[in-house]
């Protein structure tokens, strides 16, 4: 802290030189420079294992204040309106040293819960861009969606995941600024969702926003499993890499990646034999007692939905089967070495995973009806 409180005083007192004359420097380059110098301030009052956390955190933040500052330089009378952005950072870095510093030994080295505050802000600006330009109302709320990983726990948002959110927004705003049209922008946002997913987690999750947005209503199967197998190449190179870190000790992300893609392959492949056994008339209920997990099955049938593969007649059979399905589990197979392990919890999330399933069938077979 001795650093920071260090530069802060600094920066007061070349205000004062500057208001009484003495200032040998323009003001301006003062605070140029002094805005290269913060970030070091900032983190050398942070414990080192936690570093990389506040810097991701910090981050965002700090280069958008950064962008700000150049375009004031070029105004004429820049040093007001500078020297409020600049209050505006230093507050934000003492605010969050006084409430997060005391609280980092008791939280997980790569918890990062409090960098949702930073990609939320970033999706907010994001959403005015979108309004402005007029993209479609869908697809503007799958982007903001992701962004914000709306809907799960901040426990699973590790730094590497906001890392790409906001690089991705980041480079959504370009687009933005690139391209005029929503058709143009829309283009641009796919080639840029499948450039930056490398798992296959990540890429089901796009062509889910894909076909959200109704953009692929008549992609096939076969089409999707093509740009999953581009993504393998990409990702093989990482898998590599990433097992030769494993054997020197290094943690393992590539390889991890990799088996995430490879498992969601393997996925839509048994997606595809299942429909075509089917002659693209899939039965819930049978492709239900298939699936090796709910969050399987509920993934299955949010592509199929969108797809437009799967047709619901009966969604309450459905709802009435899987609760039987569960129960069935809860009551009779699990031992209470399982329910000490929490896999009750578990089982209870995998049900209202399905229950949402369901609801969405129900909706999208009044639609289709209508």
């Amino acid at each position: 802290m001795k650093t920071l409180a260090y530069e802060l005083d600094f920066l007061e007192q070349q205000l004062a030189l500057s208001i009484s004359g003495k200032l040998e420097q323009p003001l301006e380059l003062v605070l140029k420079e002094e805005l290269n110098r913060l970030p070091k301030a900032f983190l050398h009052a942070v414990p080192g294992q936690h570093k990389k956390i506040l810097k991701a955190y910090f981050g965002l933040h700090y280069h958008r204040l950064r962008h700000w500052s150049d375009q004031l330089f070029k105004q004429k009378n820049p040093v007001l309106a500078l020297i409020e952005e600049l209050d505006t950072l230093l507050q934000f870095m003492e605010d969050h040293l006084a409430d997060y510093l005391p609280k980092m030994k008791a939280l997980p080295r790569y918890r990062a819960s409090a960098l949702l505050i930073n990609v939320k802000e970033q999706a907010e600006i994001l959403q005015l861009q979108l309004v402005e330009k007029g993209v479609d109302d869908r697809l503007m709320l799958v982007i903001t969606d992701s962004i914000t990983f709306r809907g799960q726990s901040s426990k699973k948002i590790s730094k590497r995941r906001f890392s790409y959110a906001a690089r991705l927004a980041e480079r959504i705003g370009y687009a933005l600024e690139a391209d005029a049209t929503p058709e143009k922008w829309q283009e641009k946002l796919i080639s840029l969702l499948m450039e930056a997913n490398l798992n296959g987690t990540a890429f089901y999750h796009y062509m889910l926003a894909y076909t959200k947005a109704g953009l692929n209503r008549d992609l096939p199967l076969y089409d999707q499993q093509r740009y999953y197998l581009l993504q393998q190449q990409e990702v093989m190179a990482y898998a590599d890499e990433g097992k030769k870190g494993y054997k020197s000790g290094k943690p393992p992300i590539a390889v991890q990646l990799y088996r995430a893609f490879d498992y969601e392959l393997a996925t839509l492949r048994r997606l595809e034999k299942i429909s075509n056994r089917l002659e693209n008339k899939v039965d819930p209920i049978y492709l239900f007692r298939t699936c090796l997990s709910a969050r399987q099955f509920a993934m299955f049938v949010r592509i199929l939905i969108n797809v437009g593969i799967i047709l619901v007649d009966e969604p309450q059979r459905l709802f009435d089967f899987v609760c039987r399905h569960f129960r069935s589990i809860g009551t009779e197979k699990m031992s209470a070495e399982n329910f000490k392990k929490n896999s009750y919890k578990k089982l209870a999330r995998d049900v209202e995973r399905v229950e949402e399933v369901i609801e969405e069938m129900a909706e999208e077979s009044v639609r289709l009806k209508a």
